[in-house]
């Protein structure tokens, strides 16, 4: 358990990991409680007694007709979460799109025994129910998540040994080329896809696709990361095998009996409209959109000593890199929009806070509207800003966005997302060499319904500060996306040149 958890840059698993382990040794804390006090000494010193979140029962979200239509062979159900309906009203809506399919390719080094791996992604799915779930929207009283008993992911593994490097190429191109144009069909359980294809004796290429509606970007790199240490355990032999990865007891459904009750918190709708009630929507958007999304990505260079100074500077300054990243993303929203108080959509996780809940598998986070007033700062008060901003969120970070925008009087907020990224069960797994990674397949992508998604990332294999813009070529024109690039790359290297300057200065822009 790490002393101070901003210094990995202030990822909130990581908070509710330590969340989880103080709640299993009887202290009462909140993910809030992370933020505010930071290190582990503080935390145990105002620790109070642990009070456990209510485990919700099987199939008591539901009622009693619609548990009477169920088929067999079905051990929960309940309804779906916030996130997922917006995802899949955008998904429906945008058809043929690929909101929300995902596809990510990546080659890899080490043993691949395809008896242990085959075992290892079924051990993996009868422990994490969230790959046994299929979805209806039709026939209940609301769209259901329906949890099955036993269901077999299809696992192709494919050898392309002997085959030659440009023709192994063509293969994983079209292999790619085809996961991205046939969605998942997520009225049937697995609404997931992996195909292996052998390169050598100790190279592989690993394609998964998946429907975002199961799983979050910490569920997807836990998961793959376990599926490949089951299988090196099963490899060597391992006796303690049984016992490694117990039954996690937190559910996908105590997230959304979470979520309803804040939904319904008065507490929370009065905080909502006090924060967004000086709020005008403003878009990133240039273009008339014609009804035929596309969705286009651009990496924005960060240099590996800009990102290493914008590490020490986080550590330096009590704040976090995630919250750094945000500033700027605000920063340059504010010359963007022309606008004094930017605001964005942060993707926040709303995981149960119970012992186990950094383990549970599934869709926990919720895109929430987040802003601040950017005039006359200097950049690490901006980042400061950002922090406190997010610090005071969190109590209310389970309220559906869909619910904001009605206490808002239904406007879309934001048309602009915001998402921090940095999967450590990655790092463990490649540390200990269990895998060594690549690279990434450049077809390899997630697509959402926003204009603009601003996604920075820790990644491998050098782990430094990334930067990828993925936009809609419908709304946003290329020499816009050109233009907001550029704006991000200079407000990167501003605030690491001179974090105590005042960003006001000049434009950032300005660079171009």
């Amino acid at each position: 358990m790490h002393e101070n958890f901003f210094s990995l840059g202030g990822d909130s698993i990581l908070a509710l990991t330590v969340v989880s382990r103080m709640k299993s040794a009887g202290l009462g804390v909140e993910l809030q409680d992370v933020f505010r006090d930071r290190t582990i000494a503080k935390l145990v010193a105002g620790g109070r007694e642990s009070r456990p979140e209510r485990a919700v029962e099987p199939f008591e979200l539901i009622g009693s007709a619609d548990r009477a239509r169920l088929p067999d062979g079905i051990e929960d159900a309940y309804p779906v979460s916030g996130t997922q309906a917006s995802m899949l009203y955008h998904a429906m809506m945008a058809e043929g799109a690929g909101f929300y399919h995902n596809t990510v390719s990546m080659r890899l080094r080490g043993p691949l025994e395809e008896k242990a791996f085959r075992q290892a992604v079924s051990d993996t799915i009868a422990r994490h129910p969230t790959f046994r779930t299929s979805f209806a929207l039709n026939g209940y009283s609301e769209p259901l998540q329906l949890v099955h008993k036993a269901i077999e992911l299809p696992v192709r593994i494919v050898d392309l040994r002997g085959h030659t490097d440009c023709a192994q190429r063509a293969e994983i191109d079209a292999l790619v080329a085809d996961e991205r144009s046939n969605e998942l069909d997520i009225g049937k359980a697995p609404v997931i896809r992996v195909t292996v294809q052998r390169l050598t004796d100790d190279e592989f290429q690993v394609t998964i696709s998946e429907n975002h509606i199961i799983l979050d970007g910490w569920s997807w790199s836990s998961s793959f990361a376990e599926i490949f240490e089951r299988q090196q355990a099963l490899i060597s032999g391992d006796a303690g095998y049984a016992d490694r990865w117990p039954q996690v007891g937190v559910k996908v459904a105590d997230f959304v009996g979470l979520e309803r009750d804040a939904a319904n918190d008065p507490a929370a709708e009065r905080f909502w409209k006090s924060e967004l009630a000086d709020i005008t929507p403003r878009h990133v958007a240039d273009l008339r959109p014609a009804g035929k999304p596309v969705v286009l990505r651009r990496h924005v260079p960060i240099d590996a000593a800009t990102s290493r100074r914008l590490r020490e500077i986080a550590a330096s300054h009590g704040v976090t890199l995630k919250s750094i990243a945000a500033a700027v993303h605000l920063r340059v929203l504010a010359e963007v929009e022309d606008t004094g108080h930017p605001l964005t959509g942060m993707l926040f996780h709303g995981r149960p806070e119970s012992a186990g809940g950094d383990q549970v598998r599934g869709l926990f986070w919720n895109v929430l509207p987040i802003g601040v007033d950017v005039a006359g700062r200097r950049w690490i008060d901006l980042a400061a800003s950002v922090l406190d901003a997010e610090r005071r969120l969190l109590p209310h970070r389970r309220v559906p966005l869909s619910r904001i925008q009605r206490w808002h009087g239904r406007a879309e907020l934001f048309d602009v997302g915001f998402n921090y990224v940095s999967f450590h069960r990655y790092n463990q797994m490649y540390r200990d060499g269990v895998l060594e990674f690549l690279d990434y397949h450049p077809e390899s992508r997630e697509n959402s319904h926003y204009a603009l998604m601003a996604t920075y990332s820790i990644d491998p294999p050098d782990y430094e500060l990334g930067l990828l813009l993925a936009y809609d070529a419908d709304r946003v024109s290329g020499e816009r996306i050109a233009k907001i690039a550029e704006m991000y790359a200079a407000g990167m290297r501003r605030f690491a040149a001179s974090p105590e300057s005042d960003h006001d200065l000049c434009s950032v822009a300005s660079d171009l």
